[in-house]
């Protein structure tokens, strides 16, 4: 009997433990990856949150990266129409 009243609290904390770390609330915008918490796409880890990355338009987001569309050339924080040359 004193063995189990002695196991019970370590068994209780182990527990807790354990339960309490997979139970925990992840921040939005992440899922859970073993005992981490990356970030969705389009977003990016700023301390513990998700922060929304601007991504201009004609551009698609990739992780926490946005990459113009094909016919498109980044200039700063936009995508801009490559020129077409004519002959």
């Amino acid at each position: 009997m004193a063995m189990r009243l002695f196991c019970f609290p370590i068994i209780t904390a182990v527990l807790s433990l354990l339960l309490g770390s997979s139970a925990s609330a992840d921040p939005l915008n992440s899922y859970r990856v073993g005992t981490g918490w990356p970030c969705r796409d389009g977003y990016q880890r700023m301390g513990n949150y998700c922060r929304k990355i601007f991504v201009p338009a004609n551009a698609d987001v990739k992780g926490s990266q946005w990459y113009c569309k094909a016919g498109y050339t980044r200039q700063a924080n936009a995508c801009i129409k490559l020129s077409s040359v004519k002959n």
